[in-house]
């Protein structure tokens, strides 16, 4: 329960945190974390865990009416650990190899989006980033 009330908590976070003045500035971005857990028993348990972290802010200038344009900056850190994942034998004698590794991964770039107005308060947009 607790899972998934942090879960709930990290999904509606975002539309909270969302800043829009139309005319000026578009400050807006997204949270994510994820995880993954796999117990398999053939013989013996194996087990695989991955987990991942991504934050990804923005920020942009409304250069008319419906076209804002801005950068974008990232960050996503992953982490793997397979405990039985590489199985050798060398003459006959079986040995287990824990597979594990960290990854961090930065980005950054420009984007555009443009705006179609329906109402007033409610708009479609299509988004391109580099």
């Amino acid at each position: 329960m607790k899972k998934f009330l942090l879960l709930l908590g990290l999904c509606s976070a975002p539309s909270f945190l969302f800043a829009q003045d139309f005319g000026k500035t578009l400050v807006t971005g997204s949270i994510s974390f994820s995880t993954e857990k796999h117990s398999i028993s053939i013989g013996n348990l194996q087990e695989q865990k991955r987990n991942s972290f991504s934050i990804r802010p923005k920020v942009g200038f409304f250069v008319g009416p419906a076209i804002a344009v801005g950068i974008s900056a990232g960050y996503t850190r992953d982490y793997y650990s397979d405990l039985n994942s590489n199985n050798y034998y060398y003459q006959g004698v079986g040995y287990n190899i824990p597979t594990e590794w960290t990854g961090n991964y930065y980005s950054a770039g420009p984007f555009v989006r443009i705006y179609t107005s329906l109402t007033p308060k409610f708009a479609f947009y299509g988004h391109g980033e580099a």
